[in-house]
């Protein structure tokens, strides 16, 4: 999940002095449908910052912050969709950040620790880049071409073919007009939280809607593993909505986050939910805060079935190496559970391959496809356990 909203005392505008070429290409990789940016700090070593929509602010890790002896000034404590464990930050003044040939000086840094979400995705995580990047170029991202590209404001140019939206910006960060389809056939149309760093589903509907909405409980839904965010731990369910409406486009049966005791921005009464990856990875985005508009070009995934993990693990790693790794949660009923795989057990190989030679990535790719077979060797005190896991869809 994205950071979501920080501490409101921070939200001003310290944009200025953008320089860029135009457009810039951006050096990136695309992991789990987030994109990580090569960018300096203060001159730096090049570093890994994940785009984020959902930041209010860029963000350095900590230890990032210290090894670059950047000088922290006040913090707090920061707010986010977790519950239960607070997340302290601090704030580096007067930051370069540069992209390529994009320069962005004297900018407002966040310390934040970078780690819950590097264990959960499997790639260096040295930041964000969140909306002061977003305030001062038009950013384009294209999934299917695995690209990033930033324009100058003054001289971009719409791509003519592309379904130009309204956008509407609040605490500097991004919404618009979308529409869920209702267990009975009515249409539920408002605002929602468009945000990048949403992985792993299409949308998130907030506490709110499915207090009003009972209906919604009527959807078979799954309980899932809970996950460490900013604030602390997430709980939720998964379920399938009808659909997902944006714009001329319908996407049928999205995966939906329904969250359990709800915070941050899950508890905002001005919009129905969030819009995360897996839905925006069916377009080319481009993102113009400037002209208050949004851009989106369908690629050839947009009318492919959505899906998620179908084995049942919830799996991390662990930094630098990202070559171990550990079952940390089973959700009850699925595959894993039956096949007897316990939490802090470790995936040792699948199908015959070292799981060390594997990626996150490529191993939870592999549990998302129907009705696949594989056959894991499992540590677990010093033994290994050989289980075969017969995946199938569990939402």
């Amino acid at each position: 999940m994205a950071l979501a909203a920080i501490a409101a005392a921070l939200l001003g505008r310290d944009f200025m002095g953008a320089q860029a070429r135009n457009p810039v290409r951006v050096p990136c990789e695309l992991v789990h449908e987030m994109f990580y940016v090569r960018a300096s700090v203060n001159g730096s070593a090049p570093l890994w910052l994940n785009l984020d929509t959902g930041a209010s602010h860029s963000v350095v890790d900590p230890t990032v912050a210290k090894t670059l002896h950047l000088q922290e000034g006040g913090g707090g404590d920061a707010s986010g969709i977790g519950r239960g464990q607070g997340t302290r930050f601090g704030r580096v003044s007067g930051a370069t950040i540069q992209i390529a040939d994009a320069v962005l000086p004297n900018q407002m840094l966040l310390t934040l620790s970078m780690n819950y979400l590097a264990s959960s995705i499997g790639h260096v995580t040295d930041g964000s880049l969140g909306s002061n990047i977003f305030a001062n170029y038009v950013v384009r991202t294209d999934y299917l071409r695995r690209k990033v590209s930033f324009f100058d404001p003054s001289s971009f140019e719409p791509p003519r073919t592309a379904l130009s939206m309204p956008l509407t910006l609040r605490d500097n960060m991004p919404y618009i007009d979308a529409a869920i389809k209702l267990p009975d056939g009515t249409s539920a149309r408002g605002t929602f939280l468009i945000d990048s760093g949403m992985i792993g589903a299409a949308v998130s509907i907030n506490d709110w809607f499915l207090n009003e909405h009972p209906e919604l409980s009527s959807i078979r839904s799954l309980e899932m593993p809970p996950v460490q965010v900013v604030g602390g731990t997430f709980r939720y369910r998964l379920c399938r909505l009808q659909s997902l409406s944006i714009g001329q486009y319908t996407l049928d049966e999205p995966i939906a986050v329904l969250p359990d005791l709800a915070s941050g921005v899950d508890t905002d009464r001005t919009i129905i939910g969030t819009i995360g990856a897996d839905a925006l990875s069916r377009f080319t985005d481009t993102f113009d805060y400037t002209g208050r508009r949004l851009f989106l070009t369908a690629n050839k995934q947009v009318h492919l079935p959505f899906e998620t993990d179908m084995s049942g693990l919830k799996l991390t790693t662990e930094p630098p190496l990202f070559d171990r790794f550990l079952v940390d949660g089973v959700t009850s009923g699925s595959p894993a559970d039956q096949a007897g795989i316990r939490d802090g057990d470790v995936i040792a190989a699948i199908d015959g391959h070292p799981a060390s030679g594997l990626t996150l990535e490529r191993i939870q790719y592999e549990f998302q496809q129907l009705n696949g077979v594989h056959h894991l060797i499992v540590e677990r005190s010093g033994k290994q356990l050989r289980v075969d896991l017969k995946l199938r869809r569990l939402v």
